[in-house]
């Protein structure tokens, strides 16, 4: 957080008159992305308690039990199709995505469409190109 607000400040304070893309986008929700596992982790050691105050259905429901080993939370934290621009996304559902069985179609199909077609345009192009120079 503190490394967020330093390049806040720096941007607002050096980079004020033009805007230059920088890390802060993806920065800000990997912030995001880190608190969230922090309070769901704490939720869910506060749970565990025997004299543990009331929790609300969302606390119940992204409480995490145990720290994650440093592969699932890198693969959670670097997402790719949430890297970038967001939204958050909470562990448990991510987990849960990602642990879920599903059949994935053959790509067969689709494989051999785009070689046929890629096969078709090239030659299209060695005959047709040198009659367009």
């Amino acid at each position: 957080m503190f490394y967020l607000s330093f390049l806040h400040l720096k941007r607002q304070f050096y980079d004020h008159s033009h805007y230059a893309l920088d890390i802060t986008g993806p920065l800000m929700v990997l912030t995001q992305k880190v608190t969230s596992l922090a309070f769901s982790i704490r939720d869910g050691e506060e749970l565990s308690k025997e004299n543990s105050p009331p929790a609300t259905p969302l606390q119940k429901r992204y409480a995490i039990s145990s720290l994650p080993s440093p592969l699932p939370f890198c693969s959670y934290v670097f997402q790719f199709q949430s890297m970038l621009a967001g939204p958050l996304v909470f562990y448990k559902d991510y987990e849960q995505f990602i642990v879920q069985k599903v059949e994935s179609p053959s790509p067969l199909k689709p494989v051999v469409k785009k070689v046929l077609l890629s096969v078709v345009v090239a030659v299209m192009f060695l005959k047709l190109g040198p009659e367009f120079r």
